[in-house]
């Protein structure tokens, strides 16, 4: 659907532009997968950076560039200078789509262990209901009933945007989504208006992309911290935290939405009691203010 560059970046920081009255067709941040009329975001990356490819892209008929950097072009095209690409391209897909997580019920989960496990669990629950259900993962992603590949557990912003809209596209109704750190830190969900964060759990993993255990703890914050801020929806949202994990506390302080705990061996508002496990499956008693309930799995 064709839009104008200067509405695709509203509510991006430009710092610089040229040309912004240009129609576009689209936006992508690979230069190979540019079609006529596109947007080529340069994406400075961790292996190579997206503003050694900005020839290849107008070779395949871009029409503007979003940059980070002072860049000499010629035949002059529209150009819009960025603070952080990243960032922009999340918010220009989200403009795009038309902001398709505002019309789902979005639930993000993040830990190090359980992510894929949640999801699974909280869409077997959701659809059992009757619900039309989505989910975003590690091992696949799923529109109702079709299953979609992935090719890592958290989508760029610009494949998540177009997921959800196709979500939106397909009725479901609820999404449970796996966010990692990585997601976070490099904002592929910033564009994302989250109507639950979910947390597992906090140990030791990917010390090779965060420099230390405090800046992966940090990294999954994002979610929580951007709970409620800037939000469309009216309904109310909410956080979920594994009260046994020693990062609880730092999760439930830097969010500021109504917190709901769970867990085992701690305080918590939903507790899982009597649990026993065996060769069949699992059995435990969920004590909550309002009563309890027996579960075999």
């Amino acid at each position: 659907m064709p839009i104008v560059f200067q509405d695709l970046l509203q509510g991006v920081e430009v710092t610089g532009a040229l040309g912004l009255k240009q129609t576009v067709t689209g936006l992508h941040y690979d230069s190979r997968q540019i079609q006529p009329g596109n947007i080529f975001v340069c994406i400075k990356g961790y292996r190579t950076d997206g503003h050694l490819f900005i020839q290849d892209a107008l070779s395949r008929g871009a029409v503007g560039l979003v940059v980070e950097k002072d860049i000499n072009i010629k035949p002059q095209v529209s150009i819009a200078r960025v603070k952080n690409s990243r960032q922009a391209m999340a918010l220009m897909a989200a403009n795009f789509f038309d902001h398709p997580s505002r019309k789902l019920t979005l639930i993000g989960v993040t830990g190090t262990n359980g992510k894929t496990t949640t999801t699974h669990l909280i869409d077997a629950v959701l659809a059992g209901k009757g619900e039309h259900t989505g989910i975003i993962g590690t091992i696949y992603n799923k529109i109702g009933d079709q299953r979609l590949p992935v090719e890592r557990t958290t989508p760029e912003s610009l494949d998540l945007q177009s997921i959800l809209a196709q979500m939106n596209t397909s009725k479901v109704r609820t999404v449970s989504m796996e966010a990692s750190s990585h997601a976070l830190y490099l904002q592929r969900t910033a564009a994302c208006e989250f109507d639950v964060g979910v947390f597992t759990n906090l140990t030791q993993d990917h010390l090779d992309f965060h420099r230390d255990m405090n800046e992966y703890l940090a990294a999954k914050m994002l979610l929580f911290e951007g709970l409620g801020k800037e939000r469309v929806k009216k309904r109310p949202c909410y956080a979920v935290v594994n009260n046994d994990d020693r990062a609880a506390e730092r999760i439930k302080k830097c969010t500021n939405v109504p917190v709901i705990t769970c867990g085992i061996n701690e305080q918590a508002d939903v507790r899982a009691e009597d649990v026993r496990l065996n060769s069949d499956g699992s059995s435990f008693t969920v004590s909550y203010k309002e009563g309890n309930f027996s579960v075999c799995t």
